[in-house]
């Protein structure tokens, strides 16, 4: 997903859990999360690269940008 180094931008699982969320290219990545409606993890991350990977193995994860 291109967004642009040194952006805030946050993962959340708004439509119930994501299982095996892998953030890559930023600053606190995820390897193979689980992340709930009401977890904390994913909020306000900060890119390092212009362009951050994320996957899912189950589940839907919602990308916020600001």
């Amino acid at each position: 997903m291109p967004i642009g180094a040194g952006r805030t931008f946050s993962v959340l699982a708004l439509h119930g859990p994501a299982h095996g969320v892998d953030v890559r290219g930023a600053t606190w990545e995820l390897h193979g999360a689980d992340l709930g409606p009401a977890e904390a993890r994913g909020v306000s991350n900060i890119t390092k690269e212009d362009t951050v990977e994320i996957s899912t193995t189950s589940g839907v994860v919602t990308v916020v940008v600001p």
